[in-house]
């Protein structure tokens, strides 16, 4: 054979490998578009049919393996849909549909810390968007929602709770009683303990329990509706939420415009309490004697806080009481599940003292609980309306246009048309429940964080998850904590988890 036909036959070889690459890429992408054809119009048997086939052809492509992955979530099939969702997360993680498919998945599976990581990987590639206002108010929820599943996994190891391991700066504020006849001041008792827990929070050496984790602690111990804790039940209350001592206090409507406020301190491993703290004075200095029962309580705690820590805690947030027991009415409606009405209040709040900044903030956070409500497969039906009017080349770039001021608007009148309770989980679809489609598999999935011991995931709760991009919501997290690695950066290694059943 001679040089040149050598290089002829070369180039000819070359040039049917060429072809035969071309010749599959063409089969893949012409039984991906009908794989796509097949799952616009419902039709998931089939769509699954066509792209596992485009698959096989082309295995790498990361949009094949979001499509068929969002086939199977389409037909329940939950165990595949994580598999090619996940495929194609590991391959483009910026993906719009990729992350709001996983995430939803999660969700429904009740795998909240992976669902609230992927939610938040969404807002940050789409800030501006519809969607991200959607899951940004969704996200709220969940932290409630696994503030609930940790008050039960501490109900369910309460018997091996180790009193002595208790972290010494760990305290928990507990709602104050209304010892006076007033029953129109009983929303004060949460307010007050609120307004303690975060001025206590500014102090970096104690961590304070949130008092969100608390509500949720005592529903789970059914106080939830009262929220009072009698001498009894206050030390296991601090056992289960992982606090060595407790902060319990009152108030009391005097004669002549006066009020006096208490506290005490239980050291729940001894079960004893220590001197209690009192302040007493006019209504009109209400907020006043509250920072002065603060400071008097960590005197009592044995904690000399600093002069930057004094100068953080002594600014009083309002010096309007009708606006200040407006936001406490707003607390207690948002305890019980009634968005609106909680936003009402806190809005009245706002109007009375317009720089009262936790009364806007509170009703902002009512107004995402109130989005939050969103079943899942109205919010997959919002997204899907809004890719198809964007088209899938801009779907990448922003899944929506509107801002989340409109979000909340448009949303709220659809989402609740009354007083809702929390539901345990989101529905996918109408007849989820009775297929139990794939309640029980191990999936292997990237580890997005490792499980802690559950005094620990329960006091870093708020920290990791409301960072960032939630003004107002459970914000106060002890400071010590504030420079810890944000969650979410996740590796790229294997752990097999098994998840929760249905």
């Amino acid at each position: 054979m001679t040089a040149r036909n050598g290089i002829r036959l070369s180039v000819l070889s070359l040039f049917l490998a060429c072809l035969a690459i071309l010749h599959a890429g063409c089969a893949a992408s012409s039984a991906r578009r009908k794989g796509a054809d097949f799952l616009g119009n419902d039709r998931f048997e089939e769509a699954v049919q066509w792209l596992e086939t485009a698959r096989s052809e082309d295995p790498g492509n990361a949009e094949i393996c979001r499509d068929l992955g969002i086939a199977y979530y389409r037909k329940l099939d939950f165990q595949n849909a994580l598999r090619f969702l996940l495929e194609s997360f590991v391959t483009d993680s910026t993906d719009s549909r990729t992350l709001f498919y996983l995430g939803t998945l999660y969700e429904t599976l009740k795998d909240y810390p992976r669902a609230m990581d992927i939610y938040r990987r969404y807002t940050e590639t789409d800030r501006d968007g519809r969607m991200a206002g959607l899951l940004e108010a969704r996200l709220t929820r969940l932290i409630r929602l696994r503030m609930q599943e940790e008050a039960k996994a501490a109900l369910a190891a309460e018997s091996s709770i180790d009193v002595s391991a208790l972290s010494d700066d760990a305290v928990a504020v507990l709602y104050f009683r209304n010892l006076g006849k007033r029953r129109d001041l009983d929303p004060v008792r949460k307010g007050l303990a609120d307004m303690m827990i975060t001025d206590l929070s500014k102090v970096k050496a104690l961590r304070v329990v949130e008092r969100i984790r608390m509500q949720k602690m005592l529903e789970e111990m059914g106080l939830g509706a009262s929220g009072l804790v009698s001498d009894a039940t206050a030390p296991r209350v601090g056992r289960l939420l992982g606090a060595s001592r407790l902060i319990q206090g009152s108030f009391l409507d005097l004669a002549k415009e006066t009020v006096r406020l208490d506290a005490g301190c239980v050291a729940v491993g001894k079960n004893r309490a220590a001197a209690s703290s009192r302040a007493q004075g006019k209504w009109n200095a209400f907020f006043r004697l509250e920072k002065d029962l603060v400071f008097s309580v960590l005197d009592r705690l044995g904690i000399q806080p600093t002069q930057a820590e004094r100068d953080a805690i002594a600014p009083v947030p309002t010096e309007n009481f009708l606006a200040f027991l407006a936001y406490c009415r707003g607390i207690d409606y948002e305890d019980r599940g009634m968005y609106m009405d909680a936003g009402r209040e806190f809005r009245k709040a706002a109007e009375l003292d317009p720089g009262y900044g936790p009364a806007s903030e509170g009703a902002d956070r009512s107004d995402r609980l109130t989005v939050s409500m969103t079943p899942v497969a109205d919010l997959e039906r919002i997204f899907r309306n809004r890719v198809d009017e964007i088209g899938p080349a801009a779907e990448t770039r922003a899944a929506g246009s509107g801002t989340e001021e409109e979000t909340t608007e448009e949303t709220a009148a659809e989402t609740e048309t009354g007083p809702a309770e929390e539901s345990p989980g989101p529905v996918i679809r109408a007849d989820a429940a009775e297929t139990g489609t794939d309640a029980g598999f191990q999936p292997t999935t990237p580890s997005l964080q490792p499980d802690a011991p559950w005094v620990n995931r329960m006091f870093d709760t708020a920290d990791l998850l409301d960072r960032g991009f939630l003004p107002g919501v459970d914000q106060r997290r002890p400071t010590q904590e504030q420079e810890q690695p944000a969650f979410g950066n996740s590796a790229s290694f294997e752990l097999s988890i098994p998840l929760p059943p249905e």
